[in-house]
């Protein structure tokens, strides 16, 4: 039986740097925002993760969607 195709990440996902806000899509359809703590980087079998505040270990960047700005940038 074929293995079902993994989601390729997009340029814009792949771009994401330190500190850019991502909502991230949870098994239970939930969406949070969370913050890029490392940057994206692919895993020996092919997939893309990205560490963010609050997970430990990658998470998968198909699942997680660019908001635009910089916590960091957004002054108070």
């Amino acid at each position: 039986m074929d293995r079902p195709r993994r989601k390729k990440p997009t340029m814009r996902q792949l771009n994401l740097s330190v500190g850019d806000l991502v909502e991230v899509i949870g098994d239970d359809g939930s969406k949070k925002l969370k913050q890029v703590r490392i940057a994206p980087w692919r895993l020996r079998h092919g997939q893309w993760v990205v560490g963010l505040e609050g997970v430990s270990g990658g998470y998968d960047l198909t699942r997680c969607r660019p908001i635009g700005f910089e916590l960091n940038s957004v002054s108070s």
